[in-house]
């Protein structure tokens, strides 16, 4: 991951950290390294990295002060939809409770 989005991620750990301080900080950081490598080669019509648009989910659900698996999920929100990635690989690597697999 690319320095500048590592800072992101780091300040918005350091943000949840201080409201649930319980939270799975690890999962944390697995879900957004997994969203920017499946993301890694997508750009948006104005040209914007696409794993801009996960932080920036994430940066407003921690603002929120939800729970770390919420935003786990709102991290991977568009991975299967968007990517190569399947629901049933977040599944595997997250847990159906992240993947809210509804079938």
């Amino acid at each position: 991951m690319e320095d500048q989005y590592k800072n992101i991620v780091e300040g918005l750990i350091i943000r949840i950290r201080r409201y649930n301080q319980t939270a799975d900080i690890d999962l944390l950081r697995k879900a957004f390294n997994f969203s920017y490598e499946a993301h890694r080669n997508q750009v948006r019509k104005s040209g914007e990295i696409y794993f801009v648009h996960p932080l920036e989910v994430a940066k407003i659900l921690t603002g929120l002060k939800v729970d770390y698996e919420t935003i786990a999920g709102g991290v991977l929100h568009d991975v299967a939809e968007d990517t190569d990635v399947t629901i049933d690989d977040v599944e595997e690597e997250f847990g159906s409770h992240i993947a809210l697999r509804s079938e």
